[in-house]
């Protein structure tokens, strides 16, 4: 193995998602028992380098050296954003470590294969660190450089323009960054030249390291499980409740296209309406989602002034911000998650991937599981999953 690759790529246990850590206290705390197996697709279909499986390994064994620093379980204790952790679940992540062992990787040829496999509250930490790796080795090991002129001119162009309309935004780019090294270049200028339009980010190393908030609440995972748990037709629902409860009514901006937006609204009635805080937008088409999901309060005569939408579906252009804030800033609380576009704008192709729970054992018995999105194309699942899916909830 080549020099480069014996350098740990992930040096600190929170160098991850906050949603993951959200929704591993609900794990731990709600659904010990509950077993998962996540499943890698290479949606671009990139081929790898060889022992680029190998290579993967050898920084897996490594991220699960780490755990958390004093420094690093001090802030999660008691800095003013976090203080939503329940301090049990502080307490056991002091000295959780991930497994390497739950992770099988296996490449033939060009083809990359990636598995996650043990208990829920354990094994939930490893899809963000697992792709930030697969991107960065793979950048390394092809010799795609950053193009620094590029990088710097667009960082620039995309926040003074983000900047002039007053747009509030977020780093959501971990899982597809180039680097780690770019990621944490461009929170740093987003805190030296944004001023309050940066709103946070979504790494959790990063929030404490530069000061700023970190950002996320749940992902499709979380409703995907609940599936499993309680059922199609039950899955939305349950899930929100059991957020709401975890949460004690905080973190309450729900994410609606687990199994499609308009199941979740034609399901979810004004109890749960009231109690959230908003909806993350996060596929299909922004602007029709809008459209339903302010029909949606309307119909429950709510008003959506002091609601959040958070749009984080594809935010790759300026244009595209100020078109949406234009329309949409005096119906909502606009804000937007931004990741590919702010972590791996540097100059060459980012990979087009994701890890997604794909099956999980209750009570010891299996149950696939599916995500339904709203673009058709991110659907994810077994074909079979994805079929009972479709048919239980009568989408169209």
């Amino acid at each position: 193995m080549t020099t480069f690759m014996r350098t740990p790529l992930i040096t600190s246990l929170l160098d991850n998602d906050l949603y993951k850590f959200t929704m591993m206290q609900g794990a731990w705390r709600q659904y010990r028992d509950l077993v998962v197996e996540y499943n890698f697709t290479n949606r671009g279909q990139t081929p790898f380098p060889k022992v680029f499986a190998e290579a993967l390994r050898w920084q897996i064994s490594e991220v699960a050296k780490l755990q958390l620093t004093a420094e690093e379980f001090n802030w999660l204790k008691t800095n003013e954003h976090t203080q939503f952790f329940r301090p049990e679940f502080v307490e056991f992540l002091r000295t959780f470590k991930l497994r390497a062992k739950d992770v099988k990787v296996t490449q033939r040829g060009g083809e990359l294969s990636l598995r996650i496999k043990g208990p829920w509250f354990r094994t939930i930490l490893w899809e963000v660190p697992l792709l930030a790796l697969v991107s960065e080795l793979y950048f390394k090991m092809t010799g795609q450089e950053v193009n620094e002129t590029y990088f710097m001119t667009s960082l620039k162009e995309k926040t003074s323009k983000l900047v002039a309309v007053n747009a509030r935004f977020a780093e959501f780019g971990t899982r597809r960054r180039y680097s780690r090294a770019i990621q944490e270049r461009v929170v740093a200028y987003m805190v030296a030249n944004a001023g309050g339009c940066f709103i946070g980010t979504s790494n959790v190393y990063l929030a404490m390291k530069y000061g700023v908030k970190p950002i996320g609440t749940q992902a499709h995972e979380w409703f995907m499980a609940h599936q499993a748990m309680f059922g199609t037709r039950l899955a939305n629902l349950r899930g929100t409740e059991s957020w709401l409860e975890e949460y004690d009514g905080g973190l309450a901006i729900a994410l609606p296209d687990t199994f499609t937006s308009d199941v979740f609204f034609r399901d979810i009635g004004k109890n749960i309406a009231e109690r959230l805080s908003g909806l993350r937008q996060d596929s299909g088409n922004p602007y029709r989602f809008t459209e339903k999901a302010k029909a949606w309060y309307d119909r429950f005569t709510l008003a959506t002034s002091d609601k959040s939408l958070v749009y984080s579906d594809s935010i790759d252009s300026a244009e595209k911000v100020i078109d949406m804030l234009k329309t949409f800033g005096k119906m909502f609380r606009v804000s937007f998650g931004i990741g590919t576009w702010f972590s791996n704008d540097v100059g060459v192709k980012p990979l087009n991937m994701v890890i997604k729970l794909l099956r999980c054992w209750v009570k010891g018995k299996l149950v696939n599981v599916a995500k339904i999105s709203d673009n058709p194309g991110k659907h994810n699942g077994e074909v079979e999953a994805v079929e009972r899916t479709i048919e239980e909830l009568g989408i169209k």
